[in-house]
This record gives structure tokens, C-alpha cells and sequence, in this order.
């Protein structure tokens, strides 16, 4: 694919550039454990993974429009993630707690940590191209980036909570380009999602790169960008 005119490079964020440190059904364990509640951690991974495709099968009409959507859009899937690995209602008395403390973890940069080729192809990329983010996050996005030292590296951060509409949306791929006053040409997203980052890139007019590791990473993008 001919990228010699591309000017912008907009990333998505996790599972792009970063991932969680340890599993999603390890966290949650662990913190249920805290108050009293017993799920394992593969139960809860396999809850969760059904929880996930379960709200983004409503995506359409459940999408987060600001931060205390998101953070209620968050709720639900907790909420049914532990339903679906205790094969009851997590208690009432209990879980606004360990909900506030699973929202608040997944804010720290010691929750993730980035994947091996992302500071070096932001290192490669960065002296060629402006770099974006635009991500389906929310406002904890920011200090996680921070965190893990990447925040510099990026002109502009674009959060579907902030621009009101999540990928695959075009509307939150317009509001990126006209913000960051880029043509469409010009632009190119970079994603591990289909439907979010590389069908929504797609269909909104711009090009998109789609990360599918091990086979094509970060730096299988430097390789089709740069010169050798």
C-alpha cells in the first residue's frame, strides 16, 4: 500500500501501544478476594470476555457519551462479569467498593505496561511523523501514558468520552482530523481491533494499519513507513 504521502499516524491505545500487566480475571480475583467473594481467575477471564462482547454487541446504544457514562458503561460489565462467574448477582452491600477499586487500579500505569516494540517504533516513527492517540478510553488514559513514559511522544490524545462518540463511529474519526487540521490522505490509524480501528478507519476514509502480533507488530509498521 503506497504510504509515502502520510503526514499523521493515530494510535490506538490498548492493545496497541500497551496491555494489562497481569490477566483481567487475576485482578479481579484478587480484589473480590478482599471482600469476601471467591470466583478464579480463569472463571472470571472467561466472564469477562463474555461480558465484553456482550456490551459491545449493544455498542450502538450503550456507547459512552462523557466520563461518568463510561464509568457506568464500566460498571455494567464488571457487574456482569462477576454475575456470570459466580452464577449470581455479585452482593449489593459489596461490589460499589470493589468496582470503585477495579475503575481506580485499571487508572495506574503499574496496571499495564507497554508492549515490547511500542517505544521503539514510537522512537523510529516520531522524527518522520506527528503521533495521535485515538482511543476508546477514558480520561485514565492520560496518567497511564504518563506512567509509562509515552505521553511525549504524542501531538494530540483523542478519548471517545471527550469527543462523545467511540470507534468504529466516523464522527470520532472526523473530529480527529479536523482538530489536528489533517486531511484524509494524509492520515493513518493503527489498531488491533477490526471493527473498531481498521473497518471504522476504513469506512470514515482513512487508511488503517492493523497490528496483529506476533506476525505484524509496531515495528512491521516502521518496516512499511520508513526507509530502510
Amino acid at each position: 500500500m503506497p504510504l509515502s504521502d502520510i503526514s499523521d499516524l493515530f494510535f490506538d491505545a490498548a492493545g496497541t501501544l500497551l496491555r494489562v500487566r497481569e490477566s483481567v480475571g487475576t485482578t479481579y480475583a484478587s480484589v473480590a478476594r478482599a471482600h469476601h467473594l471467591s470466583a478464579s481467575p480463569a472463571a472470571l477471564d472467561q466472564a469477562f470476555r463474555q461480558a465484553w462482547k456482550e456490551a459491545h454487541t449493544a455498542s450502538a446504544m450503550v456507547s459512552p457519551r462523557d466520563a461518568a457514562a463510561d464509568r457506568l458503561w464500566w460498571r455494567q460489565i464488571v457487574h456482569r462479569s462477576f454475575e456470570l462467574a459466580l452464577a449470581a448477582p455479585p452482593p449489593a452491600s459489596s461490589f460499589e467498593t470493589l468496582f470503585g477499586e477495579l475503575f481506580d487500579f485499571y487508572g495506574q500505569a503499574s496496571a499495564w505496561e507497554l508492549y515490547p516494540d511500542a517505544l521503539p517504533a514510537l522512537t523510529r516513527l516520531q522524527p518522520h511523523f506527528r503521533l495521535h492517540i485515538l482511543s476508546n478510553f477514558d480520561p485514565r488514559l492520560l496518567p497511564v501514558l504518563e506512567g509509562l513514559g509515552i505521553r511525549r511522544f504524542f501531538h494530540h490524545i483523542f478519548l471517545s468520552s471527550e469527543v462523545g462518540h467511540r470507534k468504529p463511529d466516523s464522527r470520532i474519526f472526523a473530529h480527529a482530523l479536523t482538530h489536528s487540521a489533517i486531511a484524509k490522505p494524509a492520515a493513518l490509524h493503527i489498531g488491533d481491533e477490526i471493527e473498531a480501528d481498521i473497518n471504522g478507519a476504513q469506512q470514515a476514509g482513512l487508511r488503517a494499519f492493523h497490528i496483529q502480533r506476533p506476525g505484524q507488530d509496531l515495528l512491521s509498521l516502521c518496516q512499511h513507513l520508513l526507509p530502510i
